[in-house]
C-alpha cells in the first residue's frame, strides 16, 4: 500500500514556494511540479497540509520534491546574492591534495531555475 504523502509546500499565483506554516485561507495554490491546483487542509482532524484538487496521474512525490526544492534553493540563493553574502565551499584536492576553499557565488549576479541556451 502506498503511503500518502502530505505536502508541505505549495506555489503561489506569484510562483513563491510557501511553507505550510505561511499558508492561508482563500489564497489560490497550485502543486509546483504538475501546477494542478491544491486544496490547503488547514488541519481541523489531520496535521495540516496541501492536496491536489484534481490529482494527476504524472504527478509523482518524486517530481514534487524536486521541483520544490530547486525553487527553494534558487531563492535562497538569490537571497544571498542580494545581501551580498557568500556561500563558501571547501574541498581537498585529489591531484595537488591540498585543502582549498572558495565562494561560490563569487561574481554571480543572479540566479534561475532553468535557463534556456538554444540549441
Amino acid at each position: 500500500m502506498e503511503t500518502e504523502i502530505l505536502y508541505k509546500y505549495a506555489e503561489d499565483d506569484n510562483g513563491n514556494i510557501i511553507h505550510i506554516d505561511e499558508a492561508v485561507t482563500g489564497v489560490n495554490y497550485c502543486c509546483p511540479s504538475c501546477k494542478e491546483g491544491f486544496v490547503f487542509k488547514n488541519g481541523k482532524i489531520r496535521q495540516r497540509h496541501f492536496a491536489h484538487k484534481n490529482p494527476s496521474p504524472n504527478c509523482t512525490s518524486e517530481g514534487y520534491l524536486h521541483k520544490t526544492f530547486k525553487k527553494l534553493l534558487v531563492a535562497l540563493i538569490k537571497d544571498y546574492i542580494s545581501r551580498k553574502l557568500p556561500i563558501e565551499i571547501s574541498w581537498e584536492c585529489n591531484i595537488c591534495k591540498n585543502n582549498h576553499k572558495g565562494n561560490l557565488l563569487a561574481g554571480i549576479i543572479d540566479a534561475k531555475d532553468e535557463y534556456d541556451m538554444g540549441v
